[in-house]
């Protein structure tokens, strides 16, 4: 993980506490928020949340998110933009198509700008 994502993940703890960076595989690193905070209605009422970081980041964009399986919006389906289901050590996780809006800018856009901007997705997909 390079420096400069590193210096995020802190940044990361900061705001969501409980946030862990681990090697995924030789194409990037995932980094997890363990209670990423979920507007009302939604359960349970913090998601667990996967960002994979690729190596090339930050040239490289950051790319949709993985969400804990147990999540349910309020009407109480399934979330939304599921792309596939994955494990990760022994993990279910929920992959979730999430694109930045408009062409990523390496020098403005970054890893803690990313994970806030989760936060419209659950309020664009009830």
């Amino acid at each position: 993980m390079s420096p400069k994502a590193k210096a995020e993940v802190e940044r990361l703890r900061k705001i969501y506490g409980d946030v862990r960076a681990r090697p995924m595989d030789a194409e990037g690193d995932l980094v997890t928020v363990a209670a990423f905070p979920c507007p009302p209605g939604w359960t349970p009422t913090s998601a667990r949340v996967g960002v994979r970081v690729p190596a090339l980041y930050p040239a490289q964009a950051l790319d949709t998110f993985l969400l804990g399986r147990d999540m349910r919006s309020p009407s109480g389906q399934p979330p939304r933009s599921v792309m596939t289901q994955v494990q990760v050590d022994d993990e279910p996780w929920d992959q979730i198509s999430w694109h930045w809006n408009g062409p990523w800018d390496p020098t403005g856009d970054n890893l803690v700008t990313f994970v806030r901007s989760i936060s419209r997705y659950f309020g664009e997909h009830p």
